[in-house]
């Protein structure tokens, strides 16, 4: 809901038990209104809620009370400003836009419809995905890219549960997947609350500044020697692993058949 003159949402007082959550909410003269208070404004913890432009709120904090330490894509303070006058709030604005998870299999598919906001593929100018908030569920990834060769960057994007699938390697239950690509660089984003993390076979790359954390979601599928790994590597080689948070997963870092990785 973008750029509307009078409300993004409008719930009359005859509305009620509804559930509002993984909308965006852009730049509308007033965002929401919601006259009895008696909807959900979000879907809980880690799911979330709303994207809202005008959310001033910081992200430091993490967990169901927003108490924890790390950011997790996720305000630390709710969201409040729902008119209406019965004290509705989103408890679990998002930081980032929503959006379905993202599925690209040749370089052809780098393109806006497959959630490309710039670049143009090449060493200096790689294809660029950022700034958005995926949910998996029922997808088996947030993000999958295989079979590529031009570079590309995923950056400051949350990726979390991505579950329901568990077929292995397209669908893996994981957060980003990497199948057969050689230029690949993840930085900066938070992945957490899926199956698995990262899930990387036979690709080449870059994985630095991330935080990848709890990512154990019980799956009807375990892949090879790595159940529950924040970052599973699979036949691979020449990646730098470097300056990741990577914590409470049922393993951290799982490297099977790999060379030449550099974990720093």
């Amino acid at each position: 809901a973008s750029s509307n003159d009078w409300y993004g949402i409008y719930l009359t007082s005859s509305s009620s038990g509804n559930t509002i959550c993984h909308n965006n909410f852009n730049t509308n003269a007033n965002q929401a209104y919601d006259a009895t208070g008696l909807n959900q404004w979000d879907n809980g913890y880690p799911s979330g809620g709303n994207y809202w432009s005008d959310y001033t709120g910081t992200d430091v904090l993490s967990g169901p009370y927003q108490d924890i330490p790390g950011s997790d894509g996720i305000g630390d303070t709710p969201y409040s400003n729902i008119l209406g006058g019965a004290g509705a709030q989103d408890n679990y604005p998002l930081m980032n836009r929503c959006r379905l998870p993202i599925r690209i299999d040749t370089n052809a598919e780098f393109d806006p419809d497959h959630g490309i906001t710039g670049g143009n593929g090449t060493e200096s100018n790689p294809w660029v995905i950022e700034n958005y908030d995926v949910d998996g569920t029922g997808y088996g990834y947030c993000i999958y890219i295989g079979n590529t060769t031009e570079h590309f960057v995923v950056r400051n994007c949350r990726l979390h549960e991505a579950g329901g699938i568990g077929s292995y390697p397209y669908y893996p239950d994981y957060g980003l997947v990497l199948y057969s690509v050689t230029n690949a660089t993840i930085e900066h984003s938070i992945i957490a609350y899926n199956r698995g993390g990262i899930l990387l076979e036979n690709s080449k790359g870059e994985i630095a500044h991330n935080a990848i954390f709890r990512n154990h979601k019980p799956a009807p599928y375990q892949p090879p020697e790595g159940p529950f790994t924040g970052v599973e590597v699979l036949n691979s080689s020449n990646l730098w692993i470097h300056h990741n948070n990577v914590s409470w997963n049922y393993f951290n870092i799982d490297l099977v058949n790999s060379r030449n990785v550099l974990i720093e």
